[in-house]
């Protein structure tokens, strides 16, 4: 189901983008659930992830970083930014 923006994507089977949510220029691999106003961008988003309302993830300059989410991940706004680099890593194209 997909109620958010969609734009240059590849989307797997059983994802779940929220309302107000914008992909661009990302994969979001299989069952995975994108809350509501989140915003990625230049991503890969691995399989069974929870992207938590409002979160912000991406890159402005595709041509020198990916950011890449890992399998069964759940990045929160609430979570402390130890704990997100360790779920998060920028990816040297």
């Amino acid at each position: 189901m997909i109620s958010g923006s969609v734009e240059r994507a590849v989307i797997f089977s059983g994802v779940k983008i929220g309302k107000g949510a914008h992909i661009k220029n990302s994969v979001i691999l299989p069952h995975t659930i994108i809350e509501d106003n989140v915003w990625l961008e230049n991503s890969v988003v691995g399989s069974q992830s929870l992207i938590k309302k409002g979160v912000i993830i991406g890159s402005k300059t595709p041509e020198k970083y990916l950011m890449v989410v890992g399998n069964q991940v759940t990045v929160d706004p609430a979570i402390e930014e130890v704990q997100f680099k360790n779920s998060v890593k920028s990816v040297l194209s």
